[in-house]
């Protein structure tokens, strides 16, 4: 997975082929961070510019907002079980 620069676009690059070709995703918002859930590789909570906390559990394919508001590195993986 690869993030495009937001000054151009904001989008994923996802591959399944270790990267010998990509799908682009493109996305509504701008990812500041990414967290990896430790134990479910398809699950990913992205960290917006204007604080909202997307998850995916489909790799980053498709989002939904989990919480607005949110501060800077105070979210964690248990978020997942408040919206699944």
């Amino acid at each position: 997975m690869l993030l495009t620069d937001p000054e151009v676009e904001s989008s994923l690059l996802i591959s399944t082929d270790e990267g010998a070709t990509y799908q682009k995703y493109r996305l509504s918002f701008y990812i500041l961070s990414l967290l990896f859930h430790p134990e479910q590789e398809d699950w990913i909570l992205a960290y917006s510019h204007d604080q909202k906390l997307y998850s995916s559990v489909e790799f980053g394919r498709r989002w939904q907002v989990v919480h607005e508001r949110v501060a800077p590195n105070r979210f964690y993986c248990k978020a997942f079980k408040a919206k699944l």
